[in-house]
């Protein structure tokens, strides 16, 4: 308070001091009220983000379960997949090899059917040339 404001006080009459304390306190009263409001408000906007933010909390706590059961099930198959890329990479070199076995066999095959071939031709040439020997020719 200043010292202009002290002074007009102490010039007021008992009537007008009185009636002066009586408007402050009711001013006091009202700024309290006010005060209570807020505070209630406040007390309220508090619970509410609390339990907001339990909410979030728990529900964030679910999908971090459901995400870690995911991801263990996720591991599992990838585990298996693993597991059946190298049977099948196994079996991958075991067509592999007999394809090569195969394709040996085939080429055998085609060199024994040529030699077959060259063996009639020379049978029937020298048959030919029995025949013409026997006869006399």
């Amino acid at each position: 308070m200043t010292n202009e404001f002290l002074a007009k006080i102490m010039k007021m009459g008992p009537n007008d001091k009185d009636a002066f304390l009586e408007k402050l306190v009711s001013e006091i009263a009202g700024i309290e009220a006010v005060l209570a409001a807020k505070n209630a408000v406040v007390i309220n906007m508090k619970n509410e983000v609390k339990g907001a933010a339990q909410e979030i909390l728990d529900s964030f706590e679910e999908a971090m379960r459901r995400f870690e059961t995911e991801n263990f099930e996720l591991v599992k198959q990838n585990k298996e997949y693993k597991q059946k890329l190298g049977e099948l990479e196994g079996s991958k070199e075991k067509i592999a090899d007999l394809n090569a076995r195969i394709e040996q066999i085939m080429r055998d095959y085609d060199k024994a059917l040529k030699e077959r071939d060259e063996a009639k031709e020379s049978l029937a040439k020298i048959q030919k040339q029995w025949e013409s020997f026997i006869s006399g020719s």
